[in-house]
């Protein structure tokens, strides 16, 4: 059985485990024709203005509504939003650690917000800068920021959940856009396709992995990173190996559209265009398996995107106007 959400601002794709699967035994295929496509369950849950990033706390959902200065806690089985939480002004991107513990980073107010499972939530710690993106190793939350509020510079703020205490990396340069953790190093994606790697223990730079194209979207396995964005005008997906730092598959899917965000399922990616275009790909090689052909997705490109279990969740910026939202 295949199951889908749909709401106003957030669009959630549900696809079930016998779906994937399907997927994969499809045959490698390069034009958008001979791609298998699967129709999921799409369910939409209407939020607040500009859903941003997405984290799972081990029992429920939390999106960042970056437009409403909060956090809004989803029930996936029932389709709703069971609480909000005010957190300050442009909430952009989220984390969850194994606790249950949900981080917020909250761009404006250049600040990350934590909340315990069942408590009232605080201002972990400060950032220097202008906060872009965050990924958690462990217990260290690993912030990309622009030191000076523009593109021109970036470096890592890497804060201790446990203490607060924060460290930063030096320099690492211009327009990036996008970072993630694997293999005891964050990866931090640049516009231009370079990837640097940085140990996160000590914060130097260890190696830059070059993809090309215009890249914006960053995921990561245990095993690898995975790379999206814009080769000419193709949509392209590339994929780095964790341990080896090379870069094994680099390849362009079906469409116009940049890809825009990337989500890691296990065995599999779910690649996603700024036009709405959903690829499953094999995480091994990315071939392309199916197109997921899931309804409503079409906005202002996807804003963030989070497997958990048999379903995918991805918020978009849908609807007329600041105020006018509909469905």
């Amino acid at each position: 059985m295949k199951r889908v959400f749909l709401a106003m601002a957030l669009a959630i794709v549900a696809t079930t485990g016998a779906a994937m699967a399907q997927a994969q035994m499809s045959k490698p295929a390069v034009p958008d024709a001979t791609i298998r496509t699967i129709a999921p369950t799409v369910t939409v849950v209407p939020l607040g203005r500009w859903p941003e990033g997405l984290a799972w706390d081990g029992a429920a959902l939390w999106i960042a509504e970056s437009g409403v200065q909060r956090i809004a806690k989803v029930d996936p089985a029932a389709g709703r939003v069971a609480e909000t939480l005010r957190v300050g002004r442009l909430p952009v991107d989220m984390a969850a650690g194994n606790d249950g513990t949900v981080y917020t980073l909250v761009a404006t107010e250049r600040a990350v917000f934590a909340r315990k499972r069942g408590g009232p939530g605080a201002v972990l710690s400060g950032v220097a800068g202008c906060p872009e993106r965050m990924a958690l190793s462990g217990t260290t939350l690993l912030v990309l920021t622009w030191p000076d509020c523009s593109s021109a510079d970036s470096k890592i703020v890497a804060v201790d959940t446990a203490t607060a205490r924060s460290r930063s990396s030096p320099a690492l340069g211009k327009d990036a856009v996008a970072i993630v953790a694997a293999g005891g190093h964050a990866w931090v994606l640049h516009r231009d396709g370079a990837v640097d790697v940085v140990d996160i223990a000590v914060l130097t730079k260890r190696a830059t992995v070059t993809i090309g194209g215009a890249t914006l979207a960053l995921a990561a396995s245990e095993n690898a990173v995975f790379v999206g964005g814009l080769d000419g005008a193709a949509p392209l997906v590339a994929r780095i190996d964790v341990a080896s730092r090379a870069v094994t598959h680099r390849g362009t899917l079906p469409g116009a559209g940049r890809i825009a965000a990337i989500a890691s399922a296990g065995r599999h990616i779910v690649a996603a265009d700024e036009l709405g275009a959903l690829f499953v790909l094999s995480a091994d090689d990315l071939t392309p398996l199916a197109r997921l052909g899931a309804p409503g997705l079409a906005g202002d490109g996807p804003r963030g995107m989070l497997v958990v279990g048999d379903r995918l969740y991805v918020t978009i910026h849908k609807g007329v106007g600041i105020n006018g939202w509909r469905p």
